[in-house]
Order: structure tokens, then C-alpha cells, then sequence
């Protein structure tokens, strides 16, 4: 949506700008008929009429070449509209498709596996390992449900930011001290460069924090363990700077784009239930609603790629 008010806006530029240019040629062009034609003896003999149809001919023009511009700004509007409906549809279509293709296996297991467990097929001894595969598959479930609604929520024209005025830099070390359980279980070495000196942000922490912990989170679901990362928060051109590169899984260049689109196919870790296929599509989407980015870098020295997010450093006192 927020493409497609640019869009707008850009049409309504180029509309007025050309309208402006035609408007310019047509004014110039009378006034160079008007001085090149008609003398003084040519005016005194001119009648009032004629003075009229000169005058209706030129505002005419004006108010034709008015209509023309308004209606190819019609038409342009009406195309990108058209255009970014339909691919809202076809997204939500593919959404709905893969959420419930990714909801079909584990509810498929709970279903089987407490039917068995109501006609008493199941052995003392098994048991509880078959409750607890329930509850494991449950919680998948209750996830990927909690993701879904969290990116159609942050999509939502209706959703308000409920931004706070926090220090970037200790929101950050806070959130990767909460994680660091999770870098250590998958033997990963940290390297965090986040200054003392405080970075001033407008920002959701609970939206912005499960953003930037979906990132964390996908430094161990996508690589191998014993990787490096390098956690990294500087102040460029107004914006925050978070940048979370590692030494893991190369990625493609030209797919990398492709990564932020939610649930998408091919996701190994996804299809086994270890991502929900949409953590980055809601990081990059906090981000946006944020009026920050989020990209993906290549030209991290020492490190396969790096994930960066930028958030607008607030300029109030």
C-alpha cells in the first residue's frame, strides 16, 4: 500500500509537470502570435468579438488540456490500483494456501495421535511421550497462527505504532542478552559492538522487539552451528543502523529479495517446522511501518551476508 501511495503521488507529479510545460508553450505561442500579427492599426480595427473568440480559443485550450491531464491521471491511478489489488489478492491467496498447507501436518498428528490415545491404542509406557508430541505440535500451531495474525496486523492500514521514546542501543543489548541462551545452545560465537553512547528512537518495543528477535532467531534456524555473528549498532544520516551479519549459508544475490516474502516455498527449515516462513516478512514489515528499511548486505568484511535494519534516530528534545 505504501508503494502504491508513492505511485500516486509520482503520477500526480509527472500529470502536473506536463500539464504545466503544455500550459507554458500554449501562452507563449499566443503571445508570440499576438505581438508578430497584430499592430496597432490591426488592433484599433479588431473587433470586441474578435477579441473574444481569441480569448475563448485560449481558455478552451487551457481547460481541454486541464481535462486531458485529469483524466490521464485517472487512468494511470486507476491502473495502479487495479494492479495492487490484484497482487494483495494473489498474496493473500498464496498465504492462505501455505498457512493452511503448514497447519496440515501438525494437525493432522494431533488429531491422529489424541484419537489413539481416546481408544486407549496407546501403551501406558508411550503415553506421555504422545502427550508431549501434542503439546509440541499444538505450540507449532499456536505459532505460526500468532505470526500470521502479527504480519497482517503490521499490514493493516487500521495499525497504529504505540512508539515510545527508548534508547536503541540499549534496546538491543537487552533484546540479545534475552537471546543469548539460544546463540550458546547452537555454539555460536557473538561479537557485539554497541556503544554506551545513547541512540534516541521512536519506536513500538513489542513490535520492534519481535522483529528484531525474528532476526536473531534466524541466525540459528537457516545456519550450521559454530558460526560467528556480529551484532552492530552505529548512527548514519539520522538513521539507527542494526546490522546482525554471519559467517553461515551463503545466499544468493539475486533471491535475496525474495526471502522477505512470507511463506516462502522452498524453505527447508519451514517445512520442518522450525520457521514459520514468515519471520522476516514481519521484521521487514516493523521495520516499515517504523519508517525505517530492512535489507540484506553483502559487503560485511569477514561475513557471508548481513542482515541490516535502519530505524530514524528521533530529532525531538
Amino acid at each position: 500500500m505504501k508503494n502504491l501511495r508513492k505511485k500516486i503521488v509520482w503520477y500526480f507529479i509527472l500529470c502536473a509537470f506536463l500539464l504545466q510545460v503544455v500550459l507554458s508553450v500554449i501562452d507563449s505561442t499566443m503571445g508570440t502570435l499576438v505581438d508578430s500579427n497584430f499592430t496597432e492599426e490591426a488592433v484599433e480595427g479588431l473587433s470586441v468579438g474578435g477579441f473574444s473568440v481569441l480569448f475563448a480559443l485560449f481558455i478552451g485550450l487551457q481547460v481541454f488540456f486541464f481535462i486531458a491531464a485529469a483524466f490521464v491521471f485517472f487512468l494511470l491511478v486507476r491502473k495502479a490500483v487495479k494492479k495492487e489489488s490484484e497482487r494483495q489478492a494473489e498474496e493473500q491467496r498464496l498465504m492462505y494456501a501455505s498457512l493452511a498447507h503448514d497447519l496440515k501436518t501438525p494437525l493432522t498428528s494431533v488429531v491422529g495421535f489424541s484419537s489413539s490415545l481416546i481408544d486407549k491404542k496407546i501403551p501406558a509406557e508411550k503415553q506421555e511421550e504422545v502427550v508431549q508430541t501434542i503439546h509440541d505440535k499444538a505450540v507449532q500451531m499456536n505459532g505460526l497462527l500468532e505470526s500470521m495474525l502479527s504480519y497482517s496486523k503490521l499490514n493493516s492500514e487500521a495499525f497504529t505504532l504505540n512508539a515510545q521514546k527508548k534508547d536503541f542501543c540499549a534496546f538491543v543489548k537487552n533484546l540479545a542478552a534475552l537471546n543469548y541462551n539460544d546463540f550458546e545452545a547452537h555454539k555460536i560465537n557473538v561479537d557485539v559492538q554497541i556503544p554506551d553512547t545513547p541512540i534516541i528512537t521512536r519506536i513500538d518495543e513489542k513490535e520492534l522487539g519481535r522483529a528484531i528477535s525474528n532476526l536473531f532467531a534466524n541466525v540459528w534456524i537457516h545456519n550450521q552451528q559454530g558460526i560467528n555473528v556480529l551484532i552492530k549498532i552505529t548512527e548514519e544520516k539520522d538513521m539507527a543502523r542494526l546490522v546482525i551479519a554471519d559467517t553461515g549459508t551463503k545466499i544468493d544475490p539475486k533471491q535475496a529479495e525474495n526471502l522477505f516474502n512470507p511463506f516462502v516455498s522452498g524453505n527447508a527449515a519451514r517445512t520442518s517446522g522450525k520457521s514459520s516462513g514468515l519471520g522476516l516478512a514481519i521484521a521487514r514489515a516493523a521495520a516499515d511501518c517504523h519508517g525505517g528499511k530492512l535489507y540484506i548486505d553483502f559487503n560485511q568484511a569477514e561475513y557471508s551476508k548481513a542482515f541490516v535494519m535502519e530505524i530514524p534516530v528521533c530529532k525531538e528534545k
